[in-house]
């Protein structure tokens, strides 16, 4: 199934959180690199100079998720976004990038979103011989955001934990079982958009 472009599904709520989005994320970036090198340095001008730029940092963040909460949003956001929290496991942020880089969520069958996202196993098969399974290409952005939603999911919901540790206990490596509850995750999220009914026990049974 062809998916139309999301240039064309972008309202300019969406398009300007996700200007907030990247630009947070840019800045996390920068913090996670500069943590980093902390924890590396031995010179004591340089760990000075770290850590201020850190601070400066951890208060920049803050206030782009002041100016990201204070974003217009239509109603259809703002009802989208009650929805996909309502998931335990799946927090603001994790909203917050589904709303601005997949507006497709909700419109499309579960394997085109996970094509779009970019968490659709592709295979190396050549011949007779079957490759590792990957996912490559798609929106990382996105895609990292379910990443640590999944993190959470697999801890803290219920369902979710329970189909986590069928897949490790049927010899699934942890990254396997993970991309899963991933793709899990998202046509949870994909069917509740479709069918406008917040988050209940059992939905992994059922999607």
């Amino acid at each position: 199934m062809k998916i139309q472009g999301d240039e064309h599904l972008l309202s300019k709520e969406q398009e300007g959180l996700g200007r907030l989005i990247k630009r947070r994320d840019q800045l996390a970036k920068d913090l996670h690199r500069d943590k980093n090198h902390l924890e590396h340095c031995t010179d004591a001008a340089i760990k000075c100079s770290l850590k201020a730029h850190i601070r400066w940092l951890d208060k920049e963040i803050g206030s782009i998720e002041t100016a990201i909460e204070k974003q217009p949003r239509t109603a259809e956001m703002q009802k989208t976004h009650v929805l996909l929290t309502s998931v335990p496991g799946v927090g603001n942020l994790t909203a917050w990038h589904l709303e601005a880089f997949l507006p497709e969520l909700g419109r499309c069958p579960h394997k085109s979103l996970a094509a779009l996202v970019g968490a659709a196993p592709f295979n190396h098969d050549s011949g007779k011989h079957k490759g590792k399974r990957f996912i490559e290409g798609g929106r990382p952005l996105v895609r990292r955001a379910l990443y640590m939603a999944t993190l959470s999911a697999a801890r803290c919901n219920k369902d979710m934990k329970a189909f986590y540790e069928r897949l490790r206990a049927a010899g699934n490596p942890v990254k396997a079982a993970l991309i899963a509850v991933l793709r899990k995750l998202l046509s949870i999220l994909n069917s509740i958009l479709q069918r406008r009914s917040p988050w209940q026990e059992n939905w992994a049974h059922n999607t």
